[in-house]
């Protein structure tokens, strides 16, 4: 063997200290693949693996000459080291979910936003206007809760107040009510409970506008307006109607 051959052979030779840091740096994928599967919060996690991929990168640059001598010698260490980088990618796709979670302990809780629009509601007074004119029953059991109320509160009129409770009652006086040629619920003011997006109740005071044609019973138009109070509530996700109370007096000051 000539001098040149030695030393290029003493050249590619690695120092102990360089197959130590090989050794930790093939181990490396391995602990971050067991990383991800601790049953630790994970930002633990993240903050972890973080860590082992950064002693990871100091090793290769440390023994990025001694590397270079080795895939030369050994042509074999390249797949070696390609799967070391596979191992790499995966681990920081399995450790990534857990940023969510940091994010979230920086942040801390949202706070709510604002409560829902007053069409959500006055869509619901609109359908039920609709529902009266029409005397359709079934578009009344689907505007109302399970256990409703509906009450005349004979503030203007002459007789007694009456109350119709669960929707069986609620049905019979739907079904009974005269034929109108208009009907709408005006004005709503809505308070809602909590006042943010994670409301779940809700009054609205509105007021009842509607005409009654002349019949053979009623030979003049009846002219309606009055006010009215409503409830609702959100249940399985949708809003729905609790209570509806009309023909109602608001004493002065807006007490009810």
């Amino acid at each position: 063997m000539s001098s040149e051959e030695e030393k290029d052979e003493a050249g590619q030779q690695l120092t102990k200290i360089d197959k130590i840091n090989f050794a930790i740096a093939i181990v490396i994928p391995s602990l971050i693949a067991l990383i991800a599967g601790l049953t630790i919060p994970g930002y633990l996690k993240l903050a972890i693996g973080s860590s082992v991929l950064l002693v990871f990168v100091v090793l290769l640059f440390l023994t990025r000459a001694a590397l270079k001598k080795v895939v030369r010698k050994y042509t074999w260490l390249g797949t070696l080291i390609a799967g070391t980088a596979a191992g790499l990618v995966i681990g920081a796709l399995v450790l990534a979910p857990a940023s969510h979670t940091i994010i979230h302990v920086i942040k801390g809780p949202q706070r709510p936003g604002p409560p829902p629009g007053l069409s959500t509601l006055t869509s619901l007074m609109n359908e039920e206007a609709a529902a009266a004119r029409a005397h359709d029953m079934a578009a009344v059991s689907s505007l109302y809760a399970p256990a409703p109320f509906v009450k005349d509160a004979a503030c203007r009129t002459s007789g007694s107040s009456h109350t119709w409770t669960g929707l069986d009652q609620i049905r019979a006086r739907y079904q009974a009510l005269p034929k109108f040629s208009a009907l709408r619920h005006v004005g709503g003011q809505v308070q809602w409970r909590p006042d943010n997006s994670q409301a779940t109740y809700a009054t609205m005071r509105a007021q009842t506008v509607g005409i009654i044609p002349r019949s053979a019973s009623s030979p003049k138009a009846q002219y309606i307006h009055g006010n009215e109070v409503w409830t609702f509530a959100r249940v399985g996700g949708r809003w729905v109607i609790t209570s509806f109370t009309y023909n109602v007096c608001f004493r002065p000051g807006g007490g009810g």
